[in-house]
């Protein structure tokens, strides 16, 4: 396969597919569980401002040739493993999306699942304000140095960040103990 456009999605997995890229046209506002799993995206990656639901394991295993990913800023809610490696899958392994740059344009997410991103390249992550639970999310966060956390309240038991400086909002210090 090369170029694709995707104006609507249908509940199913493309099984074992190139694409050069995928681009997903407005309009579009999930991305159901499994769809791309195991597929492989050599460069870009785009979603459309409408975007509100990335499905459990959406990308899984699907490695990409790209290594920057952009949350729309509609996003709501990021299913467990959207862009990882699902462990023990029988699955041909086609290698997870590590990134080294993930930025969050959206205000509305407030749910990332667990294992959800390969962040083995990216050393600065932000974290929308608007997150309420991100469950694990990030995994292979060794280079990970410096993280900005806006929620008041932390979006997640534990610091999910290893060894990274951990930056808060001013007057939420005790929250994030």
């Amino acid at each position: 396969c090369s170029d694709y456009q995707f104006n609507n999605a249908g509940y199913y997995n493309f099984l074992y597919p190139s694409f050069k890229s995928l681009e997903f046209g407005e309009g579009l506002t999930e991305i159901p569980d499994q769809l791309f799993e195991v597929c492989s995206i050599r460069n870009e990656l785009k979603f459309p401002k409408s975007l509100r639901r990335i499905g459990y394991r959406a990308f899984c295993n699907a490695g990409t040739g790209t290594n920057k990913l952009v949350i729309p800023e509609n996003v709501e809610y990021i299913g467990s493993y959207a862009f990882g490696d699902y462990p023990g899958s029988s699955l041909p392994y086609s290698g997870s999306t590590v990134l080294s740059k993930l930025t969050f344009l959206s205000n509305k997410l407030t749910y990332i699942g667990g294992a959800a991103f390969d962040i083995k390249g990216v050393e600065e992550l932000e974290i929308p304000s608007s997150l309420k639970n991100m469950a694990q999310a990030f995994y292979n966060i060794e280079n990970l140095r410096y993280v900005k956390c806006n929620p008041i309240a932390p979006p997640g038991d534990g610091t999910p960040f290893g060894e990274a400086a951990v930056y808060v909002p001013s007057g939420s210090g005790a929250s994030y103990r």
